[in-house]
This record gives C-alpha cells, structure tokens and sequence, in this order.
C-alpha cells in the first residue's frame, strides 16, 4: 500500500474546500427603513416629506454623511418604508 506525499494531500484538501465553497456578496450601501408616524395622536394616511439623518451616536453625536430627503413617502394608517 503506497501512501501520498503530506503535500499532495493538503492540495486535494485545499481544492476540495476552494471547489465546494460559495461565493458570498456584500451588503450594498441601500437600505429599508420603516417607521410609524402620528399626526396629532392618529394614524395618517397621506404623501409627507421626509428627512432621513445619521448619527455617530445616540446623544452628541456628529451626522454621518448627507441630510436625504425624500419628498413622496406614502403613509398607510401611520406606517410607512
């Protein structure tokens, strides 16, 4: 019984993962917010302008990147996205 160099199988091993592993992707830089708004204590259904910021932190923090706004966000009994 002949046995293969330690080399040659660490290569098969290595081809084996490289062979069954999937390629992954990364998240892109979009993303979904939903939210409930209110209106004097009731649920709307109306188009309202909106302004989406970004902070560092949840108190004294520094905006990350710009101000979006977004003038056409259709809300639904107070819930929109």
């Amino acid at each position: 019984m002949s046995r293969k160099p330690f080399s040659q199988c660490i290569f098969i091993v290595l081809m084996f993962v490289c062979l069954t592993t999937q390629t992954s992707f990364a998240q892109t830089t979009a993303f979904n917010y939903q939210g409930r708004l209110t209106d004097m204590g009731n649920p709307p259904t109306a188009v309202y302008q909106m302004e989406f910021k970004l902070f560092g932190a949840v108190t004294g923090g520094t905006q990350v990147g710009v101000t979006i706004t977004d003038s056409g966000v259709s809300v639904n009994q107070g819930v929109f996205s």
